[in-house]
């Protein structure tokens, strides 16, 4: 497979708060895309490429955040960049890889949100869980036929290169090898998940430190 970069998830606990800090830090504003019903969760996008964007996901106030996504965030316990998600993949052959490790996962299965404007975007998502490299597994999208939300998304940044370290990189960089990934996979003394953007007031790096236990589904 030649996989590419969908989107990076930067995590806050309050939406506004971190689309403010973003606009400070690269010159660009995210907009809001839309909410997670059931999953406590909404988010903001901002382009980095023509067919790659950030995703900023926090607590939504007006669902109920009990035992939710939504609810880690607020709590602060998880904050940053939590995780990469990858495209231009064969699921099932995706599923086959998490397979021959014994790795836990979900789906694939559909999912969708209501943007702003009204409309619906559709997806398919396949999601591991209980992974020894935790939040610095790779999951997979696929937008089936919806367009992706870089596209018309605030723009002005570019995903210059993501990294990612973990005790056990040279195991991980294996498997984001076999999926053809773009991202330098190293060894480090915990997981570190670290993005280098070009913004129109210069680089930035946008980091995070999720513990190796959890997952996008916890």
């Amino acid at each position: 497979m030649t996989a590419s970069i969908d989107h990076i998830l930067w995590a806050a606990p309050d939406l506004d708060e971190a689309i403010a800090a973003f606009h400070s830090m690269a010159g660009v504003r995210p907009a809001p895309g839309g909410d997670h019903p059931g999953r406590g969760t909404r988010n903001a996008v901002a382009a980095l490429g023509p067919a790659a964007y950030l995703e900023i996901i926090a607590p939504d106030p007006a669902q109920d955040l009990t035992g939710t996504f939504g609810a880690r965030l607020l709590s602060g316990e998880l904050s940053g960049l939590i995780g990469v998600m990858l495209t231009s993949v064969d699921i099932k052959r995706a599923a086959t890889l998490f397979d021959i490790r014994e790795l836990r996962y979900a789906g694939p299965f559909d999912a969708e949100r209501v943007m702003p404007n009204g409309k619906t975007l559709r997806w398919r998502l396949l999601i591991p869980e209980k992974s020894p490299w935790g939040l610095c597994t790779p999951a997979v999208i696929d937008w089936l036929d919806t367009p992706n939300p870089a596209i018309g998304a605030p723009a002005g940044c570019r995903l210059a290169c993501y990294r990612i370290g973990h005790p056990d990189g040279d195991s991980l960089a294996d498997l984001y090898r076999e999926f053809g990934a773009p991202i330098d996979v190293f060894r480090s003394d915990r997981p570190i998940q670290i993005a280098e953007l070009a913004s129109p007031i210069g680089p930035i790096t946008l980091t995070g430190t999720p513990h190796a236990a959890t997952s996008l589904l916890d």
